[in-house]
């Protein structure tokens, strides 16, 4: 598993056009992995914070960020490879952008209350092998992004706390595939830290 901090030039052209689209922030991102002839992409998520212009990208592949114009960062690319080493009771701080949907007549509906976010949490929580130990919404809003020429909109939830491992398996399932929907529009990326005792 592979993590990268990429510092953006806010002042590169294509910069400008990805942040204003995260569809097209991760069409640029996928530049630096295999193409299709060459076996194909593997999941990759990431994160874009718009203060100090961030993205934090999670790959199961390592990336070659060289494929990318120089320009369109503002520091070379940092990479580092990790290993997730989790168990059962292990007690992580996290922080996340998710997407909160429910199925409805077969459409996929965004939750925008603080009730459902947090039901839709605590679902996710039994399915991730998880207990949430402490959680705060931080921020929550609508995202527009466009894809060919289509405006998509999600709902979407800042989140951090606390949790506790229940099944190291399925909260390693998660980690690495992140959570939720939209995560090839800078959702589901669970970011992680031990908590210190």
């Amino acid at each position: 598993m592979y993590i990268s901090k990429l510092e953006l030039d806010v002042v590169d052209k294509q910069v400008g056009k990805d942040t204003a689209s995260f569809y097209e922030m991760h069409r640029t991102l996928s530049k630096a992995f295999p193409s299709r002839e060459d076996g194909g992409m593997k999941r990759v998520i990431f994160n874009y914070d718009d203060e100090p212009n961030i993205i934090i990208v999670q790959s199961l592949q390592e990336p070659n960020w060289n494929k990318i114009s120089d320009s369109y960062f503002s520091t070379p690319p940092l990479v580092k490879n990790i290993n997730f080493s989790i168990k059962n009771n292990d007690v992580f701080m996290f922080k996340a952008k998710v997407n909160p949907t429910k199925t409805h007549k077969g459409k996929n509906v965004g939750l925008n209350s603080d009730q459902s976010q947090h039901e839709w949490l605590n679902r996710k929580a039994v399915l991730s092998g998880f207990n949430l130990l402490d959680v705060n919404i931080k921020r929550k809003y609508n995202m527009a992004s466009k894809k060919k020429g289509m405006l998509q909109s999600f709902s979407v939830a800042e989140i951090e706390g606390v949790v506790q491992v229940t099944d190291s398996e399925k909260f390693t399932y998660m980690l690495e595939n992140g959570m939720g929907r939209a995560r090839a529009y800078g959702c589901g990326l669970f970011q992680i830290m031990r908590k210190q005792t």
